[in-house]
């Protein structure tokens, strides 16, 4: 007489029995940050559409959504004008932030940074 583990095994196979060394789907990739850079690299050679991060403090408002910005080794102007900054955010030369965003150099402006999206670190 057939023992159950000998009726099961067909069973099992049929149906795919226990799958040894299956893999789970791979996660799907998750966007990369550009890596940080120093303000004196944008000056000194623009990329235009290149993705910047930068670390520094917001200096002073120059205009509805337009920032100085430094980092110790140079000053930028910002466009943030397509961001939302907490109504409770005050704005000093002390204000440190980081910024992600993308190069732009026009032809008569000098280099700018279209801000996506802004951390604040310490007000």
């Amino acid at each position: 007489m057939p023992s159950s583990i000998q009726l099961l095994l067909p069973v099992l196979v049929m149906l795919g029995g226990p799958r040894v060394g299956a893999q789970a789907p791979a996660p799907a990739p998750q966007a990369q940050q550009p890596q940080q850079q120093a303000v004196s690299d944008i000056l000194r050679a623009p990329i235009e559409g290149r993705e910047v991060r930068l670390r520094g403090r917001l200096m002073r408002g120059v205009g509805e959504g337009k920032y100085l910005f430094s980092d110790g080794s140079g000053t930028i102007r910002l466009d943030a004008s397509q961001i939302q900054l907490p109504h409770d955010t005050k704005l000093s030369g002390q204000t440190t932030v980081e910024v992600i965003g993308e190069v732009g150099s026009g032809v008569f402006d000098a280099p700018s940074v279209q801000v996506h999206s802004v951390t604040l670190i310490s007000p």
